[in-house]
């Protein structure tokens, strides 16, 4: 399939010799016929057009899912891998054959809330955002959040000043966003990040939640670009023998996979590194929806090579990219 030679399929599919096993299935990640078009487009594109053609006559799923939930379009839209240029037209005949992202089937309708804390009056909303996007609403609410106590007893080590201050708290904006089925979540989550980071610069706010993350302030500067460590929780430690092992907590929101970097101190400290830029330029491709992961697959982050996996992740019992 990866050479488009639908010859060879043709036989194979005559013989009983064109269905994969549970062992062969397993030890390819998962990978299918479907997923394989993609790996041999940029190099045999009219072979790979017509091996496709023959793959769907034959009632292949076209949203057959890899080990770590990856479509067949979800490698086509993949910018950052050498060999994966020039794939719109790839793209366009899987969309039309049904194709979605493998986010899009584990978020069918995406639906996202953010709550900002406020006190001592509430923000005059006009003022601060002119226009609503689409599927975009605001709810002000005269009286503090319910939910605001269980919420605190997560986070048992928090700053006291700022534990005071949400306690504290008057009043709150739900900013809600409703995405369109089979719309890519991270879209949506961008659309209602954009409306809240704009009311969020308001003297009132106190603090603002948003999935997994809860803190006094979005930590991005651009709106439009929402930075990922204000859409989910991490989970640090230090490694025995001297490495940040740093994981995420959130991303299935966003229908995404969890992340786990593993980051040498020593690396850090030659290179001028922070141990959150690995993770930041790697969750920026995964919110752009540019990058698609599989085990074996080797990436660039902060302009250094990475090995990905996938696996059980060491610092909790979640299983996601392991990415060292």
């Amino acid at each position: 399939c990866v050479l488009g030679q639908v010859e060879h399929a043709r036989v194979l599919a005559e013989f009983g010799g064109d269905v994969m096993t549970a062992a062969q299935s397993e030890k390819s990640n998962g990978v299918q016929p479907i997923h394989a078009i993609v790996y041999g487009w940029y190099e045999h594109p009219e072979a790979s057009r017509a091996m496709l053609e023959y793959l769907l006559e034959r009632g292949a799923d076209v949203n057959a899912l890899t080990l770590s939930g990856n479509t067949a379009l979800d490698l086509a839209c993949d910018e950052t891998h050498v060999g994966y240029q020039e794939q719109e037209e790839l793209r366009e005949i899987l969309t039309q054959a049904g194709a979605v992202r493998g986010a899009t089937l584990r978020c069918p309708k995406p639906l996202y809330t953010i709550r900002i804390l406020c006190k001592e009056g509430k923000p005059e909303l006009s003022a601060y955002v002119a226009a609503l996007p689409e599927g975009v609403s605001i709810t002000q609410h005269a009286a503090p959040w319910s939910g605001v106590s269980e919420l605190l007893a997560q986070y048992p080590d928090m700053n006291e000043e700022f534990r005071r201050d949400v306690e504290s708290h008057t009043s709150w904006i739900e900013v809600r966003a409703q995405g369109k089925p089979g719309e890519f979540p991270p879209q949506v989550a961008n659309r209602c990040y954009a409306v809240a980071y704009a009311l969020a610069g308001h003297y009132t706010v106190v603090a603002v939640q948003f999935g997994q993350f809860f803190g006094k302030s979005f930590v991005n500067q651009e709106a439009d670009q929402p930075d990922p460590f204000s859409m989910v929780a991490l989970e640090r430690v230090l490694s025995e023998d001297g490495c940040y092992i740093i994981c995420t907590r959130g991303m299935q929101d966003y229908g995404l996979q969890e992340y786990e970097l593993v980051i040498p101190q020593e690396l850090c400290r030659k290179h001028g590194l922070h141990p959150l830029e690995p993770l930041g330029d790697a969750l920026c491709q995964a919110f752009a929806g540019t990058t698609c992961l599989e085990p074996g697959h080797t990436m660039t982050i902060c302009d250094r090579f990475a090995t990905v996996e996938w696996r059980q992740f060491l610092v909790s019992e979640t299983v996601g990219y392991h990415i060292v």
